[in-house]
């Protein structure tokens, strides 16, 4: 697929992340990543602020020994719980140990991504030994309490130019109906939060998502 900027991998992303609910508990963390897996969304980020290492560790065990085919379970923060659980994903953020280090720990096989907030420091991420560079708030969003100012999908299209060689997340209030905006302007996968744990039907909502990303990016490529 080629980009503005340049040629992305050709080795696809899942279309869609769905990250575990902002206050979720290790067993609550792992009970939504369970039924999103078994909903037939393919791609869930455990992410877990509250309760002890010990019961994240205990949780991560158990899911990670059961993961459908094809699924991919992405740790948020945790690089080292990753490199114990040898688990193939971890999520990086502002405060988290970097990538280069974390990618010393976890070895070349392992996909690493990190959180950027504009388009220079996601180019500046691409460079470092990264698999994906997730970009935002794109939009507001209720999930996080936050004073970052929404990018907008032209910060997005100016990240895309400037993100080479790497696949470009965008995340931050992304709702189903601006999947196709966000797909046209190139990202390779969207990541959400809001958009499912708001619905009274979370895990409905996020395999409806979950479609609509396969097919909106697939129209995206098409075009």
């Amino acid at each position: 697929m080629e980009s503005n900027g340049g040629t992305v991998p050709t080795t696809m992303l899942h279309p869609l992340c769905v990250l575990t609910s902002a206050l979720a508990t290790p067993q609550e963390a792992a009970r939504q990543a369970s039924e999103l897996f078994e909903a037939g969304v393919l791609w869930v980020q455990y992410r877990s602020k509250i309760g002890s290492d010990a019961d994240r560790f205990k949780e991560l065990r158990e899911l990670s020994s059961r993961l459908p085919a094809g699924a991919i379970l992405t740790i948020n923060d945790r690089a080292d719980l990753a490199a114990l659980l040898r688990i193939g994903s971890v999520h990086l953020g502002d405060r988290d140990l970097p990538a280069i280090p974390a990618r010393q720990i976890l070895g070349e096989t392992v996909q690493i991504g990190v959180s950027t907030h504009s388009p220079q420091e996601a180019s500046a991420a691409s460079e470092g030994p990264v698999d994906y560079v997730a970009l935002g708030p794109i939009y507001s969003s209720s999930s996080k309490a936050t004073s970052r100012i929404p990018l907008g999908l032209g910060a997005l299209g100016s990240a895309r130019k400037g993100v080479i060689g790497k696949h470009l997340v965008a995340i931050g209030g992304i709702r189903e109906d601006h999947l196709e905006g966000v797909f046209r302007t190139r990202a390779d996968a969207v990541a959400v939060i809001s958009a499912v744990w708001d619905s009274p039907r979370p895990i409905e909502a996020a395999k409806r998502m979950f479609d609509a990303a396969f097919r909106c990016r697939n129209e995206s490529v098409e075009t």
